[in-house]
Order: structure tokens, then sequence, then C-alpha cells
């Protein structure tokens, strides 16, 4: 019988998908985007026809028509037609929603995926008198006798000493004489970077909390260069640039090779990742006029918690922490087509 993955879920994806379907992939893609490029020209020639339109008319009325057309639209009797224009969410709004919710979904995933990279994981100290390291199971049937109990739960580093060298061990084979422990045995299940690189116990654990540290100092450091960077190049520039940027940095990222590397490009993920979000919130209060502004506003701030809901959801059926940052990252380098897909920001 085949046996049942923990996460074989039926309406995550249907099983009759076929390999060789992905070459269609680049043929329906570059079709999708240049359909949201003829929608976004047509709406662009609608808006400008609009607007001749609006001033011909009030350039062809009678004077005294002009002037109480004016008056009424300046006391807010009658709405000038541009901006009743303006305030609609139609299917242009709609299509150009849901292009940035990509880059709002990825910028949830950068902020937070640290938790899950530089997270606890379940070890307990090897004890090579009675097992071998490389091949031997988590819980033993003497394993509650190996070591003390701190706070009700098994002692990570410290254990029994044991009464003879063996090779198999029972609960009546240690001694009430405890030591440091010199290695560990961590569960198969995950890996993070305590297992990659051993921070174990108390005296490694400022490694992890500095993790969370450096990812916070990184935002910080962004988001001030990102203001000034939007107002200059536009925002539509900073969204394309750092979104791409902080996949290229999160895939050399899942390939550090020790602990400092591994800090360092969480900084750059950070900086680089700062900017997408209030980039892509302001682009989409622009597309939108006063009377939608906040379905706008709920929209984008939806997508930032559905992408820490994605990415809680893969961190759970992804339990490498290479694996996550690879599949987090990696498709925000498409994010070098929103140039052709999105307008750029009124400045």
């Amino acid at each position: 019988m085949r046996k049942t993955h923990r996460f074989d879920i039926v309406f995550f994806a249907p099983r009759t998908f076929d390999r060789h379907d992905i070459n269609h992939f680049p043929f329906l893609f570059l079709s999708v985007i240049f359909i949201f490029y003829f929608l976004r020209t047509m709406e662009s020639e609608r808006l400008n026809s609009m607007s001749e339109m609006s001033v011909q008319g009030f350039y062809t009325s009678k004077p005294d028509s002009l002037s109480i057309m004016k008056k009424d639209i300046f006391e807010g009797k009658i709405e000038n037609p541009r901006t009743q224009d303006l305030d609609r969410f139609g299917f242009y709004q709609v299509t150009m929603y849901a292009i940035l919710s990509i880059p709002l979904l990825f910028s949830a995933g950068f902020a937070l995926l640290y938790v899950f990279t530089a997270g606890e994981v379940k070890y307990r100290c090897l004890v090579p008198e009675c097992e071998n390291s490389s091949n031997t199971v988590f819980n033993p049937p003497w394993i509650l006798d190996s070591a003390p109990k701190v706070d009700g739960t098994l002692a990570t580093c410290t254990r029994y000493v044991i009464n003879e060298n063996s090779g198999t061990c029972s609960s009546v084979s240690f001694k009430n004489i405890t030591r440091n422990c010199d290695a560990w045995f961590y569960d198969p299940n995950e890996r993070t970077i305590l297992n990659e690189w051993n921070f174990t116990c108390d005296n490694n654990r400022w490694k992890l909390t500095l993790v969370g540290t450096i990812n916070n100092v990184g935002q910080l450091v962004g988001l001030t260069f990102a203001g000034y960077i939007s107002d200059k190049y536009g925002r539509r520039t900073i969204l394309t640039g750092a979104t791409f940027i902080s996949g290229i940095s999160g895939l050399i990222h899942s390939f550090s090779v020790n602990y400092w590397m591994f800090v360092a490009f969480e900084f750059m993920d950070a900086v680089a990742g700062a900017g997408i979000y209030s980039a892509g919130f302001i682009l989409g209060m622009e597309l939108t006029g006063a009377k939608n502004r906040v379905l706008g506003n709920t929209i984008t701030n939806c997508m930032f918690a559905f992408g820490e809901i994605i990415l809680g959801l893969i961190a759970m059926w992804l339990r490498s922490w290479r694996t996550l940052l690879r599949v987090i990252y990696g498709p925000a380098l498409l994010a070098i087509f929103l140039p052709y897909t999105i307008p750029e920001s009124v400045r």
C-alpha cells in the first residue's frame, strides 16, 4: 500500500498533471502578458477620449450654460465627467490589482521567512556508546533514562554516563552521573540552520536570535532609502527592482556555506525587499478614485495577510531551509516583466 504523505490533500493539486505540459507554459505566459498590455493601452485611450470630450463639451456650450455647469461642479451638485470615470473600479482596476498582488504576496514571505529558516528543531544528546549517529532512531526505548529532566522535559545539553560500552543499552545502563553532551541527534523531518551548524544549547541561542534582529535592521535601512528612490525614479521602478533583486539575493542566500554568509544575505534580502509593499500599496491607491480607496486599501492589506498564510503552508510542506528559500525567492525573478503590465506612478 502506498504510504500517504501527511499533506497529500486532493485540493492542492490534481494528480493528472503531465510533465510534458510544461512545454506550453512559456507560450501561455507571453499570451497573458500581451493581453494585459493590450487592456492597459485600450483603457488609456478611452480615458484620453473621455477627457477630450469633456473639455470640448465645456467650450462648445453657451456661455450661460457653461457658467452654470462649472458652478454646479464646483459646488458638488454634479460630478465632473473625468472624475466620475476615475472613480470607477472596473475590469482594468481589477486586472491591475491582480498583478500588483503578486509582489505583495512575495513581500510577506520575504519579511517573515527567517522565522522558519532559523527556527527551533527537536534534538537530543547523542549517546555514542549506545547508538550510531548515521543509523539510529530519534526515540529509542532507553531514551527517557539517558538524561535528566529539566522542567518536565528531557535535557538536551547534558546526559547520564553509561555503565559500560557494550554497543547496546537499556534502562539500567546509565549511572546517576551527568556529563555535557558532545554530539546531538536531530529530528530527521526538519532542517534549519540550527542543525545545519549545530547551534544547540544556550551558548548558541544568540546566533538564532541575531537572524531576526538583522532582518528587522535591514528592513529599517531599506525603508529609509525606498521612499527617496521611489519619488525620484518611480514606484513601478522600485517595485520591479526590489522584487527582482530580492529574488537574486534570496537564491544566493540558499547556498550559504557558513553562518556569517547566511546573516549577510539575510540583511541584503531585508534591505532589498523593504520597499516592495509601500511601492505596491501606493501604486494601488493611485489606480482608484476617492470613493474606492477603502476597497483598494483592504485588498492590498489582505494580500500581505494571504502571503503570510501561503508562507506557513509552504513551510509545513518543505522542511528544509535551503529548499524553502529557493521556492519563495525563485518566482520573484519574474518581476522583470512588471514594467510591461502595470503603469508607472504619477510623479
